[in-house]
């Protein structure tokens, strides 16, 4: 969640050389999902479609699964909720909603938490994106079970700032919104940046609807 799109996608560079020179399919793999995760952050739709769409189709669970190491959390759960939030921005929210709850079931076959705590974020930000605020809750919920079991930090502060922004859809409350803004607040202190973003703008979005517009502009440009 703290990493430099750009940063990333220079790593995805390297790895990419690293994979031509060696032909090794793990180096392929890995820089695949990096260069696709950071061009989702960087807006460049297309081109994270494409990548992420690889990185699923090549993706074998005894070679890139959990138990092979590569990273702490299962590439196909990230690929597939990084492709369902990729693909609902760009139009398909049918196809977005399916690759989501594609990711969560197979981290739930895995019976792998970690990698089912990320994909329960990402799929709320992807409901989000849907302006669903049942769906969000739904997940919301499933993931403060979890985040409460196994105290993560991400999980919880991440539950509270989507089950704020689901309930504020539907009413005003400005206790809600304040524990929703500290929430922001403490992503941006800990330097978890990656979605931070679209947090921001959800938030700005929500006091403008209540008709705060100068309020609204002032918390998207300057927090």
């Amino acid at each position: 969640g703290r990493s430099d799109p750009n940063k990333m996608l220079a790593y995805a560079k390297e790895m990419f050389a690293v994979a031509k020179r060696t032909a090794n399919p793990q180096a392929l793999f890995m820089a695949r999902r990096s260069s696709g995760y950071a061009n989702l952050l960087l807006g460049r739709f297309r081109k994270a479609q494409a990548e992420l769409q690889r990185t699923i189709a090549t993706y074998e669970i005894d070679r890139n699964g959990p138990d092979a190491a590569l990273t702490t959390r299962d590439p196909k759960v990230s690929a597939c909720t990084a492709l369902g939030i990729c693909l609902t921005v760009m139009g398909y929210p049918d196809s977005g909603t399916a690759l989501s709850l594609e990711g969560l079931a197979h981290a739930g076959n895995l019976n792998h938490v970690i990698s089912l705590i990320l994909g329960l974020r990402r799929a709320c930000v992807q409901r989000m994106i849907l302006n669903d605020p049942r769906g969000v809750i739904e997940f919301s919920d499933r993931l403060f079970g979890l985040s409460t079991e196994y105290q993560t930090f991400k999980g919880a502060h991440d539950g509270t700032l989507f089950k704020c922004w689901a309930y504020l859809r539907t009413s005003k409350d400005a206790s809600l919104l304040e524990r929703m803004q500290t929430c922001i607040e403490q992503l941006h202190s800990t330097k978890h940046w990656a979605l931070l973003p679209f947090f921001m703008a959800s938030a700005a979005e929500l006091i403008g609807s209540y008709g705060d517009k100068a309020e609204a502009v002032d918390r998207k440009s300057t927090r």
